[in-house]
């Protein structure tokens, strides 16, 4: 049996699909211009930790602790706002809230001049980047992430062996177009993020800018709508 179409919401395939593109962006766009050191990798940070701590090179480690503690800073606030928005009934205003908050944090970085202190870019950018994973955890009704690969390239290949060899199902291919099509968002996003930095510097951040107000005037209209019509 076919499923309905997915609604147009924060939920739905274009605006993960954007999210990923985004969000890989940032990483490429730190990894280039900013260090080398990771946004929302915090794998990799970790590991390039451990590797230093046995080189001995401590003051290079510190390099990548600083963007975790920001990532894990920003998942907390997250955390939070969720909290108050289930109190409150506001829920579906946290997404736009984690999101306005990484539009402005962006646009004001992307004005700084590349003689700031590059952890100013490599914390404030961890941090935004928890908030937008946080605030949007699925795609449709699968859990996701818009900030790494390795989960949804997990899930991706798993759906489409279960797709290929039990049965053919329409909810497997279905979830396999969707994880296909985030880890491909992910992947041309930080292409774009590499090459864009390199052009354009701080200014490339203004991509990303665009790229989240767009979706974030998308989703305040849908959730207004939604709001009007209940």
């Amino acid at each position: 049996m076919t499923s309905a179409p997915a609604k147009l919401t924060d939920n739905a395939l274009p605006v993960a699909c954007t999210l990923a593109a985004a969000g890989a962006f940032l990483d490429g766009y730190i990894y280039m211009g900013h260090g080398h050191v990771f946004a929302n990798a915090q794998t990799g940070n970790v590991i390039m930790i451990g590797v230093c701590a046995v080189l001995g090179t401590f003051s290079d480690a510190y390099r990548y602790v600083r963007p975790v503690v920001a990532f894990v800073f920003g998942i907390l606030v997250a955390h939070r706002l969720r909290l108050l928005g289930a109190e409150k009934n506001t829920n579906h205003r946290v997404a736009l809230i984690c999101l306005a908050v990484e539009i402005v944090v962006l646009l004001f970085y992307s004005w700084l001049p590349d003689t700031v202190p590059e952890y100013w870019f490599t914390c404030g950018v961890s941090f935004v980047t928890a908030l937008q994973s946080s605030a949007f955890r699925h795609v449709r009704e699968w859990p996701f992430s818009n900030v790494n690969l390795t989960g949804n390239l997990r899930t991706l290949t798993d759906t489409f062996f279960d797709w290929l060899f039990h049965g053919k199902k329409n909810e497997d291919l279905e979830k396999t177009q969707a994880f296909g099509s985030v880890c491909l968002s992910f992947a041309l996003g930080a292409a774009a993020g590499a090459w864009f930095t390199i052009q354009l510097h701080n200014f490339a951040l203004l991509i990303d800018v665009v790229l989240l107000l767009g979706t974030w005037i998308l989703l305040f209209f849908l959730n207004r709508n939604s709001a009007e019509s209940a």
